[in-house]
């Protein structure tokens, strides 16, 4: 509430009283407008007339009336040449004039009114304007809480401030940034769309001038952060593939370990060994426990197939053993388009043993079909063991007919 002599208090302090304005004389703030008009009406009662004109005999044209507190001026014009001062009459407690002027006076002059205080007719807790002239005092929007405050020299709005029209550069912008004013915030806008603009590290920013580090920044649609694990894999990754993607590091056995069922088609690598399969059936075993193997294919090499192992077949051991099972099929079957089908070497026992079950085929067959010799012996014996049955089968060579078999011996010379 704006009351008498209450001083202006600026919005900066840690209590803000709303600066007042002075009520009228006489009349209390909380008094109603039509109560003011009633008082007013029973003071015009019982003037004395001065002056009365009359337009005809029931309106009253002019009217000039006083009393001791009063004087009524009333026409339709009134018109007042020269200054018109209005001057407040102090009262007592009693409310009884008491003849002394009030300093605080209205002036009216062309032009010109000089007063201290102009407020609207609806100024109260919540609404209306009022000017304090003499205290430098504005309020609007009603006394107990503001819309709009000037006092002491601050400008205090409550709502959003438009305008349409320049505002000075120069105006501070207190307690933001080093109390900067708006051409240096102007300055930093345009500054900050030209790098919103820029592209690239314009400031040419290191991550050690970053107060944080790129552990603050969230995950994106097109990049991940990623983990110490994932780090140290990749590391791993990249040690492990050259540029072609292949791998150039060695696999540890101790450390491999399969899971799953047996392929149908397909390399499958477990404790068991390796094993390759087409369609359900086993094309290459290599047991890991016997270190034997089956191919269900042709070996083929172009070096030389070593064997520094023996296996005993028929009584006999050897390091590269042929076993036919089948009918019509050799035990070992060697040909050369330009060499010796079959060469067999031993240091200490025969370079090649060769036998057959079969009493219609020979244990080794020797044919050259290209006219040299089936059977050449470079050096050395030929030596046949003591038996009874040493038979040799003769053919003539004018009709390939078999002449019949023969007992042979060999005799000391």
């Amino acid at each position: 509430m704006i009351e008498r002599g209450q001083q202006s208090i600026g919005m900066r302090n840690a209590q803000v009283v709303i600066p007042t304005l002075p009520a009228e004389a006489g009349l209390s703030a909380s008094t109603s407008y039509a109560q003011q008009l009633e008082i007013i009406l029973q003071r015009l009662e019982g003037l004395e007339t001065v002056i009365e004109g009359k337009a005809d005999a029931n309106k009253i044209k002019t009217l000039i009336q006083y009393s001791d507190e009063l004087i009524r001026i009333q026409a339709d014009q009134i018109a007042l040449v020269g200054s018109v001062t209005f001057l407040d009459v102090w009262r007592d407690q009693t409310g009884q004039s008491t003849g002394e002027l009030d300093p605080s006076m209205t002036l009216i002059r062309g032009g010109v009114i000089q007063t201290g205080i102009i407020k609207g007719n609806g100024y109260g807790p919540t609404s209306g304007i009022a000017i304090n002239l003499d205290d430098d005092i504005i309020v609007a929007g009603g006394y107990e809480s503001p819309k709009l405050l000037y006092a002491d020299g601050d400008l205090t709005i409550t709502g959003t401030l438009t305008a349409s029209s320049i505002i000075i550069k120069d105006v501070v912008i207190q307690g933001l940034f080093g109390d900067p004013t708006l051409e240096d915030i102007y300055g930093e806008v345009t500054d900050a769309s030209a790098h919103l603009l820029a592209s690239g590290n314009v400031h040419n920013l290191s991550l050690g001038q970053v107060n944080g580090d790129l552990d603050d920044i969230d995950n994106g649609s097109t990049y991940k952060k990623s983990t110490a694990s994932q780090n140290t894999g990749g590391t791993r990754a990249y040690n492990s593939l050259d540029s072609a993607y292949d791998y150039i590091r060695a696999l540890s056995t101790d450390k491999i370990v399969i899971s799953g069922s047996t392929p149908s088609t397909g390399v499958i690598f477990d404790q068991l060994g390796l094993r390759a399969y087409d369609s359900g059936s086993p094309t290459l075993v290599l047991n890991t426990g016997s270190g034997g193997g089956t191919f269900s294919g042709d070996v083929v090499t172009s070096g030389q197939l070593l064997s520094t192992g023996q296996t005993l077949v028929g009584g006999q051991w050897g390091a590269v053993v042929g076993v036919a099972t089948g009918s019509g099929i050799r035990g070992l079957l060697g040909t050369s388009v330009n060499g010796p089908g079959v060469v067999g070497y031993s240091d200490n026992r025969e370079g090649g043993y060769f036998k057959s079950d079969d009493n219609s085929h020979a244990g080794l067959l020797c044919s050259n079909t290209g006219g040299g010799p089936a059977l050449e012996i470079e050096q050395g014996d030929i030596v046949k063991s003591k038996t009874t049955t040493c038979l040799v089968e003769l053919w003539n060579v004018v009709d390939g007919l078999s002449v019949g078999n023969f007992y042979y011996e060999f005799r000391e010379i």
